[in-house]
């Protein structure tokens, strides 16, 4: 019974792991107000919640602020095609929706449309990877992306389950936008254990060393960058 009152206990850690994540939506949602921020304030938020998992992560605060501006360039660059692909399939779903008719038989038309259904649930799959990579290595923008393809195809399970909490998250906080920010949270603090698994598998290869790295240290890449002060 003593040790349920004890602040060091992992149940309670756990407890104070959810509500530094909790404070860390707002700081995204502060920083991601600009719009085009969004992609750096979502590798930053990604950089805490994957080192909390292994104990490593440091003050939310200075944490935070430190790799919003250590991976702005590439994770602005990053969003801003990740929002151009969106639009485009947006509009090339719009184009087709009222260029088909639904009464005929399977036609060309419907043809394109399955396949944009096909290349949005990839899109949609590869983005539950590609700000954690950003967030822990210091790879090049395509690198980036076509590791997070890479990623989502060939661990298709942890994927789903990955969209499915997302789903489940946002269906319970539809009508609540002022949360957005706790929803968020939820997001990324869950999806972020899974994530972690993938990540620990690619580190038995040789040529993920950096990840085994991490697992073990949370540093990266030998860079002998330190993981802030608790």
């Amino acid at each position: 019974m003593v040790h349920l009152f004890d602040p060091d206990n992992k149940f309670w850690r756990s407890i104070g792991k959810f509500f530094d994540a909790i404070l860390m939506g707002f700081m995204w949602l502060l920083f991601s107000l600009p719009i085009v921020t969004i992609g750096a304030a979502t590798a930053s938020f990604y950089q805490f919640t994957l080192r909390q998992v292994n104990d490593t992560e440091g003050t939310i605060i200075s944490s935070f602020t430190k790799y919003f501006f250590k991976r702005f360039k590439k994770a602005t660059v990053i969003w801003l095609i990740q929002l151009a692909a969106c639009l485009f399939l947006a509009f090339d779903f719009w184009i087709c929706w009222e260029m088909i008719d639904w009464s005929a038989g399977f036609d060309l038309l419907k043809l394109v449309f399955v396949g944009l259904v096909a290349i949005s649930l990839i899109v949609l799959a590869a983005t539950v990877y590609v700000y954690p990579i950003l967030a822990l290595f210091d790879f090049g923008v395509k690198k980036t992306i076509c590791d997070s393809f890479i990623m989502a195809i060939a661990n298709l399970p942890v994927t789903v389950t990955v969209w499915v909490m997302y789903a489940a998250v946002l269906f319970v906080f539809d009508r609540y936008t002022l949360l957005t920010p706790v929803a968020f949270s939820l997001m990324v603090f869950f999806s972020s254990y899974f994530i972690f698994t993938v990540f620990n598998k690619y580190a038995v290869d040789d040529e993920e060393e950096e990840m085994a790295e991490f697992a073990e240290t949370g540093q990266i890449g030998g860079s002998g960058e330190k993981t802030d002060e608790q």
